[in-house]
């Protein structure tokens, strides 16, 4: 009884745990993925909707794998529409990017800037960017000052401002969070800033590259659902877009990129990753239940590994039955004076052991077969001889004294010690 008693009250006391937890107010995630249905505060939802809308473009093509088979079957595309026509022009693209961190390798470095070589623009806006790409672009990003206020904690509220040229007039736009403070150094030659922070540093600019465009941002947060949702933010965006070019044959929205290396190395081999788990934790609901239900297995086992069962009794080893019987046997012949049974069973006996262990042929009892027999189980010829001659002896006679039964009985029992 006191067992169950102390059943009820731990899953009483892991159910009102359970029920504290799920009435708690849980903060949102506040992890930066840009992704086009991620709804969470630092989620890209609405920059996608907004791009859709500012754009005016209904038909926009979601990269979900590497740039280059996508603009592969375009053009492929165009060129089988266009076939023969001498007045064709090689469509261009606009690509979007807005990640967290851009990792990269050197094949995606040089097909990417290819692709802008080519005469396609490229939009690109995130926090870290792989310092080869830059390296090849020619500038430098100063992460510095943001990187020390994230690892102070320190937030308050913050401004963006949107002018074409630092000192023109410029419209602040905020929300309370980390301040936007990297910065972009570049050729001046080859490029124009055309975006600032607060302290009046070039953070987005415009890159010549080949037939194509460069258009580098680096405060990615600026296109997250809260600080478009913050006051008039979405007028900045709007400012971002409109440095854009707004001729472009197709749109292309990157959710390819924004992923971590190891992720699109997963995608593309076709690999899902769902887990069980991963499935249960977006219900909170299910969750705590699947969490009360490891707990009171847990407890289960552990409340449960005494023994409860009676000592099972010793159950004493089974004896020897066969020599009981034969000893039972024996001396049922023994009283019944049937010598003569007795002999024949025990030379019948050790013949058969003879071809067991020997594999001796028994049917002609000769020379050769005391010679045989005398070699292969280590008796010395001269006892052998003896053994098989009162074997021999005995088999002829119809009567069988005590004193004949006993002496082939030695003469058995001593050659079994002797052989090998």
């Amino acid at each position: 009884m006191r067992t169950i008693y102390t059943y009820c009250l731990i899953i009483c006391l892991v159910a009102l745990s359970a029920c504290r937890g799920c009435n708690q107010k849980k903060l949102p995630s506040l992890k930066e993925t840009y992704q086009q249905n991620d709804k969470k505060p630092f989620g890209g939802f609405i920059a996608f909707k907004e791009f859709e809308i500012i754009l005016k473009q209904t038909d926009i093509n979601i990269l979900t794998g590497p740039l280059i088979e996508l603009w592969n079957l375009i053009k492929d595309e165009d060129d089988e529409e266009n076939k023969g026509n001498q007045d064709y022009v090689p469509e261009y693209a606009l690509y979007f990017l807005v990640t967290k961190n851009l990792l990269l390798d050197a094949y995606d470095i040089n097909t990417i800037l290819s692709f802008a070589d080519k005469g396609n623009d490229l939009f690109i806006s995130a926090d870290y960017i792989q310092p080869e790409f830059l390296e090849k672009i020619h500038v430098v990003i100063d992460r510095t000052k943001e990187i020390m206020t994230e690892a102070q904690g320190k937030m308050e509220d913050t401004f963006l401002p949107d002018y074409l040229k630092a000192g023109g007039a410029k419209v602040m736009y905020g929300y309370y969070y980390y301040p936007f403070t990297n910065s972009i150094r570049f050729e001046r030659k080859s490029g124009e800033a055309l975006g600032f922070n607060n302290d009046g540093q070039p953070n987005f600019i415009v890159l010549k590259w080949g037939k194509g465009h460069i258009y580098l941002h680096v405060a990615p947060r600026a296109f997250s659902n809260y600080f478009l949702l913050t006051g008039n933010n979405l007028d900045y965006y709007r400012y971002i877009l409109s440095t854009l070019p707004t001729d472009p044959s197709y749109f292309i929205w990157d959710e390819y990129y924004k992923l971590h290396p190891s992720k699109r190395v997963q995608k593309e081999n076709n690999k899902s990753n769902f887990s069980t788990l991963s499935a249960i934790k977006q219900y909170p609901s299910l969750l705590w239940a699947f969490w009360i239900s490891v707990v009171g297995i847990i407890l289960f086992v552990i409340f449960n590994s005494k023994r409860k069962q009676r000592i099972v009794p010793e159950i004493p080893p089974n004896s020897n039955a066969t020599v009981a019987f034969t000893e039972t046997i024996g001396r049922l012949y023994l009283q019944h004076k049937d010598n003569r049974n007795i002999a024949d069973k025990q030379i019948t006996y050790f013949y058969e052991k003879i071809r067991n262990n020997y594999f001796i042929n028994t049917a002609n009892v000769d020379e050769e077969f005391l010679i045989s027999l005398s070699g292969k189980s280590g008796v010395p010829l001269e006892e052998t001889s003896d053994l098989i001659g009162l074997v021999k002896n005995i088999q002829m006679q119809e009567e069988i004294s005590d004193e004949q039964l006993m002496s082939l009985n030695d003469k058995i029992s001593n050659f079994n010690k002797n052989r090998k």
